[in-house]
């Protein structure tokens, strides 16, 4: 995680002076201090697709530099869309109802604390909630904890503080759910940031806190998922995994999913019952080896029919780190297929699922990469900024438009139906550097 920078960002489409921002309009994104920048990806239906199934990729030379954009103006903000867990949704698929934001404008910032790859806000009504490692990572400080922010103004509501560095968030419409490295599960009011209660788990609690029914769902160090009562706190079930719980579990209407650094994935009906649990490996770096149980860092992404579960592993490969299981039976679907001599590295962020694609930055490059969700398959590929190294920043879409936070200064703008070519071009860039000065 980084900690260079505690700024908390709001940035929107310019408006005219005076002016009412929709919030589905006004698509807020709080950018942790590990991204340097925000990137955009346009995702349009192509007019004619062409019959060939190639990459058409669009080099495009380099804008000249812009001076770093003024604060926008201050306006009202409409009442429009929640945001209330990490991705937006049990699924994780990553995608709003919002506008696309065409002309970016940071609207507002405030410090926040050290942001890093847990540290993702939420939106629930007028109020941004941050969770934040304070002012030193790993060390217990006074800015340890939640910080609640005005949606509009970006001025403090209220802070709630944790023992250690607070990491993921999900609320409901009274409560406010944060994981710590304390190893405890906190829940604080959504009104006033008061302490409703605290569960213990056993050691660290990374995770982003996932709300179906009345249950609250986290993992731990231990390899633990847990169980919670909304109201109360009390726990319901919990069920051990090999490995860490690092990024926490999924779900879809009826079904509990989550992976560990043990390389076991696993189903669960929501009364806590197994509906399915294995233990996923890949190929070793020398053929001749055991193939090796994957370590997984992010939440699974749920669509119609797949796990998606993205993992690390030790060096290189010449295929993406990312593979597709069954939702019913877990049985293995696709693992990702590169080409082009690409080298394929570790992928720590959770890819966003648009258009029929799986979008995310590419660690130890400046790429960003569209993977066919049904297949596997490379839709797209490009160099878009400079290399960045592991990558814990996750991308989000709306209306067509996903965001992605790598190194560098560039976004990409991506075009392709689903199972047609793709076309990467540069988009639009935040221009000015790091957001997170203030």
């Amino acid at each position: 995680m980084s900690s260079t920078a505690m700024i908390s960002s709001l940035i929107s489409s310019t408006a005219t002076r005076g002016a009412a921002i929709n919030r589905n309009a006004a698509f807020p994104l709080a950018l942790s201090a590990g991204a340097l920048v925000c990137s955009a990806l346009a995702w349009t239906p192509a007019a004619s697709p062409p019959t060939a199934k190639t990459v058409r990729v669009v080099l495009p030379t380099d804008p000249p530099k812009e001076p770093e954009p003024e604060l926008a103006s201050p306006v009202p903000v409409v009442r429009g869309e929640d945001w209330t867990t990490f991705h937006n949704s049990s699924s994780r698929q990553g995608v709003s109802r919002a506008p696309s934001i065409q002309h970016p404008a940071i609207r507002w910032k405030a410090r926040v604390g050290i942001q890093g790859w847990l540290n993702s806000p939420v939106v629930l009504g007028d109020l941004v909630l941050v969770p934040s490692s304070g002012s030193h990572h790993n060390t217990p400080d006074k800015l340890d904890g939640l910080h609640a922010l005005d949606l509009a103004t970006g001025k403090a509501r209220w802070f709630a503080p944790t023992d250690l560095d607070a990491n993921g968030v999900a609320t409901t419409k009274r409560t406010a759910f944060v994981s710590c490295d304390d190893g405890k599960l906190y829940a604080f009011g959504i009104s006033d940031g008061k302490l409703l209660s605290k569960q213990s788990g056993q050691g660290e609690m990374f995770c982003y806190p996932l709300v179906v029914g009345e249950q609250v769902i986290v993992g731990d160090a231990g390899g633990y998922l847990r169980s919670f009562n909304v109201h109360s706190g009390a726990p319901i079930w919990k069920h051990g995994l090999a490995g860490e719980i690092r990024g926490g579990a999924s779900a879809d209407d009826t079904t509990i999913y989550v992976s560990s650094t043990g390389g076991t994935v696993a189903a669960f009906d929501f009364d806590g019952k197994e509906r399915w649990k294995r233990v996923v490996t890949r190929p070793a770096f020398t053929p001749s080896d055991t193939p090796k149980p994957i370590v997984a860092y992010p939440p699974p992404v749920i669509t119609a029919r797949a796990v998606i579960v993205s993992f690390a592993r030790d060096t290189t490969y010449d295929h993406p780190a990312i593979l597709a299981l069954k939702k019913t039976s877990g049985r293995l679907l696709w693992q990702a297929a590169g080409r082009d001599n690409h080298h394929w590295a570790n992928i720590r962020s959770t890819p966003v699922f648009t258009g029929g694609n799986l979008v995310y930055a590419e660690a130890y490059s400046g790429d960003i990469v569209a993977l066919n969700s049904t297949t596997g398959k490379l839709a797209a590929r490009k160099t878009v900024g400079s290399c960045l190294f592991p990558n814990w920043a996750s991308p989000v879409a709306a209306s067509g438009i996903a965001y992605v936070p790598p190194h560098g200064r560039h976004s990409a703008r991506h075009e392709g139906q689903r199972h047609e070519p793709a076309m990467v071009s540069v988009s639009w860039r935040l221009p000015g550097g790091p957001i997170g000065k203030p």
